[in-house]
């Protein structure tokens, strides 16, 4: 039997082995390690003192996505991580430290709204977007994941979950807010 998958979905290709091995009698109960990894960080998360409308932990076509509210790890204007974040990020290497996943790659994105920055330190939103995400890969590497497992990438404004401006140019603050962002993609 041979799937085809035009779009590779990581979490879809999981769910259609799955299936295929159940259906095939091979397994009654399966986790696949992207299944558990999601559920692991959910447990993480749950026990996290972080607001459950400050993150989403999901699927894209490459593995399993974990994206925070910039507000939940930075200080605005800011990329030093704060305390909360520095608890979290350790639940994660915790788990990207068990054998399943030793083969798995992080992929930490840094994201902002539209809104320019410019300070002494961040002349402009995508100096910003960049020391976050490094800032998170530097944080990784000092609780002892190796640094050729990842890779950080400042997006600015440019890749925005919804739009920061409505039809009449005006700005849409809880938009912006949500596009404020630090992504982490976990995959194989």
């Amino acid at each position: 039997m041979i799937i085809t998958f035009k779009d590779y979905d990581a979490g879809e290709r999981e769910a259609a082995v799955a299936a295929i091995k159940e259906n095939l009698g091979q397994q009654e109960n399966i986790a696949t390690p992207m299944f558990s990894l999601m559920n692991n960080l959910n447990s993480i998360l749950d026990g996290a003192q972080i607001q459950q409308d400050q993150y989403e932990v999901g699927f894209d076509q490459d593995g399993v996505v974990l994206e925070f509210a910039s507000k939940a790890f930075f200080a605005s204007g800011r990329a030093t991580l704060l305390p909360e974040a520095k608890a979290i990020l350790g639940g994660v290497v915790e788990q990207m430290e068990e054998p399943t996943y030793a083969g798995y790659l992080i992929d930490v994105e840094g994201h902002t709204d539209d809104v320019p920055i410019n300070s002494a330190r961040f002349p402009s939103n995508w100096e910003l977007s960049a020391s976050r995400a490094s800032s998170v890969v530097r944080y990784f590497i000092e609780l002892g994941l190796k640094p050729t497992r990842m890779k950080a990438a400042g997006y600015a404004d440019t890749k925005p979950k919804v739009p920061n401006r409505d039809i009449f140019d005006e700005g849409i603050p809880e938009n912006r807010a949500q596009n404020r962002r630090v992504g982490l993609r976990l995959h194989p």
